[in-house]
């Protein structure tokens, strides 16, 4: 399932051609393009309107791949392979989230999630809302 990784948006399974593809992370992994689209993100030129709903497709892996595409052609050490994978982990613990795998690429996931964060927070923090989206760890919870 998707979540909020505080500060950032993660999903649980890899989003792409031949993954998973859980509904909650395909519709998290949509919604970050469309805000990003909307916000006018560089990264995003080039990119056929995504679909707000519906299962992990062709146009929705095309998308990806031009978002990775685009962030290689700019200086990212993005993989363009049209997948987005959950978030690197320094050490492995729940909040611990980085930009880079061990490999040395740069996280798609990571840049979509800042790049919507600086060009529109209030719309970058309503997303999880819009989707639902648990806290991990949850700030909110009283007396564990």
């Amino acid at each position: 399932m998707a979540k909020r990784n505080l500060p950032l948006y993660d999903v649980d399974k890899a989003v792409g051609p031949k993954k998973p593809n859980l509904d909650q992370d395909v519709q998290l992994i949509r919604q970050l393009l469309i805000k990003l689209q909307q916000g006018g993100d560089p990264l995003t030129a080039g990119i056929p309107p995504v679909a707000a709903t519906g299962p992990f497709d062709a146009a929705l892996g095309a998308a990806i791949l031009q978002y990775q595409t685009n962030g290689v052609k700019r200086g990212f050490r993005m993989v363009a392979d049209g997948v987005i994978d959950p978030l690197p982990s320094r050490s492995g613990g729940v909040g611990d989230s980085d930009a880079t795998f061990s490999s040395g690429a740069f996280s798609t996931l990571f840049a979509m999630d800042v790049r919507l964060f600086r060009i529109n927070r209030p719309v970058y923090l309503a997303l999880g809302d819009q989707l639902n989206l648990p806290w991990t760890p949850d700030p909110f919870k009283i007396g564990s």
